[in-house]
């Protein structure tokens, strides 16, 4: 049992104690998600400790591949608007009756409208077989330049592009949604993003 998960459990018996409740999950991978918001009627003091404890986790969560791929500096002038620190998943996917997994990093826009981008990174590790399984998703426009092989799709209604870049490292899948429905920004984006994935491995 990790510390993490002895110090939530003493922050829950107390909360029990104090006549207050919480609440987390377990990812995969045994993470936990923190409460969000105040409990109302707790100990001030307890309180204290789940805002240091939320703020710690989001830390962590904000270095963990992909997220740890983009500075929030950088992530953001690449975007072109304010985005919260990227939020970290370990996924489960099945595509054309293959299944396979992914880790993921989501930013959102922050203060009103704006820009946002998805990241989503698939291993050799993550398939069944030990290797890549490449396939164009739910795309068949085929692009050059980046990658083994690449798909690009554009949905211009919702101004949301898709990127999906295959070798023999990685699987990697960006998608970006930009206001002013402006695919070319969408694009460079995105294909920004799959670059240092694909770097990386």
């Amino acid at each position: 049992m990790t510390g993490e998960r002895i110090l939530w459990m003493v922050i829950g018996l107390w909360l029990s104690m104090a006549g207050g409740w919480i609440h987390a999950e377990a990812d995969e991978k045994g993470g936990i998600q923190p409460p969000s918001g105040q409990v109302e009627g707790i100990d001030p003091q307890a309180q204290k400790i789940i805002d240091q404890q939320m703020k710690g986790l989001q830390e962590r969560e904000a270095a963990t591949f992909p997220c740890s791929l983009f500075p929030q500096a950088e992530i953001e002038a690449l975007v072109g608007n304010p985005l919260d620190k990227g939020s970290y998943a370990f996924n489960h996917r099945v595509e054309d009756d293959r299944q396979y997994k992914s880790e993921s990093c989501d930013w959102s826009v922050v203060g009103g409208e704006g820009n946002e981008v998805g990241l989503w990174v698939s291993l050799p590790r993550h398939f069944a077989s030990g290797q890549v399984e490449c396939s164009p998703g739910s795309t068949n426009r085929k692009i050059t330049g980046i990658g083994d092989q690449a798909w690009w799709e554009y949905q211009k209604y919702f101004g949301m592009g898709t990127l999906r870049v295959c070798s023999a490292t990685a699987m990697v899948e960006v998608k970006v949604t930009v206001e002013n429905r402006d695919e070319a920004k969408a694009k460079k984006i995105a294909q920004t993003m799959a670059e240092r994935a694909l770097a990386s491995r």
